[in-house]
């Protein structure tokens, strides 16, 4: 649902980075892996499982 809402008001997804830094419903769960991404590989693995 998401892509064809791109594809029909974005002209695609030539410039998807972009545009994912902009959909803000995703913004907790990027926020949180973007957290454990940083703290190192124990505690990412930690974070997840």
């Amino acid at each position: 649902h998401t892509i064809s809402h791109f594809n029909k008001y974005f002209n695609g997804l030539h410039d998807w980075q972009h545009m994912h830094d902009r959909v803000w419903y995703l913004s907790v769960p990027k926020s949180y892996f973007e957290d454990a991404m940083s703290a190192g590989p124990f505690e990412f693995v930690t974070a997840i499982s």
